[in-house]
């Protein structure tokens, strides 16, 4: 199979970014003909080229809508596709999701477009939210498949009729087990982490301020990440005098030696697909502690893998210390995590049924 993976940008490692390098690692090993086309040139883009995989930039692709700027990308990346030709384009993010699919069906070349969430997101303004779901809507009619990385969404794409349920599939995310070297003796001080960046819809305001209210101080927390918020999250720590018990890692390719040193891992935010930093505590054997919202209750069960909380500073506090304060607890989360992540959500289990996916929409098409 010839497939290009395009996403809008590779300006930085986020759980989408992720997902199409370790899909297209694995897709090229197996021996098919992988390209990837996006903006930006991150480390991510190091690796692909490292790995032998063909990277097609797109220099005036951008996030934010700008008329002039979208039309030229259109026409560039559907000249890009003309000239590949590929048996199928594989499009991951809203903005690639939409010029991707036009650009494609122009040329009678099929797509799946994976949406790692919805585009018209209720945290996006009254604007942007109806003109996201009517190109959705719009775009779904020239859609040969639909890929959702969580039933949350699935239902979502029913409820505003985007999605055909024989053209579409649910496939949570899965990464590759690795072997972690953990220390599990009782330790005085537990070890937060929180991996995501900072930029909305993550809440870093809102976890230190419960962390704030919970007046227990055998804790520290280790933030992993970068983003436009990041200055203001390290001022706020200083304000309620928390600086000294956060680390700051900034962006790490590999988050593995700072999940060995935890003992809980975070996700306080707004809104989710199906979070892969969730899915690597799991795989660290972590007990999670995160918000309940989008797809995040089909990885952790409440009181099984950990705790989910509302977004709100009384349940927050309430779940950190009812961790912070329970060793047996903690243990109980931890292997049931690993469990529930060997069970589902490892890459083999996700890319044996993206593969066949890619192969139903090619046969029939």
């Amino acid at each position: 199979m010839k497939i290009i993976q395009f996403i809008t940008h590779m300006n930085e490692r986020g759980g989408a970014q992720n997902h199409v390098l370790e899909l297209s690692k694995a897709m090229h090993q197996e021996g098919h003909e992988v390209i990837v086309m996006s903006s930006g040139n991150s480390e991510i883009v190091t690796q692909l080229e490292k790995e032998g995989i063909q990277y097609v930039p797109i220099s005036s692709l951008i996030t934010p809508i700008n008329i002039i700027k979208d039309i030229s990308s259109l026409y560039k990346i559907r000249k890009k596709i003309r000239v590949l030709a590929p048996d199928l384009v594989a499009i991951h993010s809203s903005k690639a999701g939409i010029l991707g699919r036009i650009a494609a069906y122009s040329l009678n070349i099929p797509t799946v477009f994976t949406a790692h969430s919805w585009s018209f997101s209720p945290f996006n303004n009254f604007f942007k939210r109806k003109l996201f779901l009517f190109l959705e809507k719009y775009i779904a009619k020239i859609t040969n498949g639909i890929i959702t990385v969580s039933y949350n969404d699935y239902l979502i794409g029913l409820k505003h009729n985007i999605i055909n349920k024989k053209a579409t599939r649910v496939i949570h995310n899965g990464i590759e087990d690795v072997r972690f070297c953990r220390n599990d003796d009782v330790r005085d001080t537990l070890h937060l982490i929180m991996v995501s960046r900072f930029a909305h819809p993550k809440d870093h305001h809102l976890l230190l301020t419960a962390l704030k209210n919970i007046e227990i101080d055998n804790w520290e927390l280790t933030l992993v990440g970068d983003g436009p918020n990041l200055n203001v999250i390290k001022d706020y720590a200083k304000q309620l005098d928390l600086d000294k018990k956060i680390i700051f890692t900034g962006e790490k390719n590999n988050v593995i030696p700072y999940l060995e040193k935890s003992d809980v891992l975070l996700l306080i935010s707004k809104s989710e697909g199906l979070p892969i930093s969730i899915i690597e505590g799991m795989r660290a054997k972590l007990p999670i502690i995160a918000s309940d919202v989008g797809g995040i209750k089909e990885l952790i069960e409440n009181k099984k893998q950990g705790l989910l909380v509302n977004n709100n500073v009384e349940e927050i506090s309430n779940a950190l210390k009812m961790l912070l304060n329970d060793n047996k607890l903690l243990k109980k989360y931890g292997d049931s995590s690993y469990e529930k992540y060997l069970e589902h959500f490892t890459f083999d289990k996700m890319y044996k049924k993206t593969i066949n996916f890619y192969t139903h929409v090619l046969n029939k098409k």
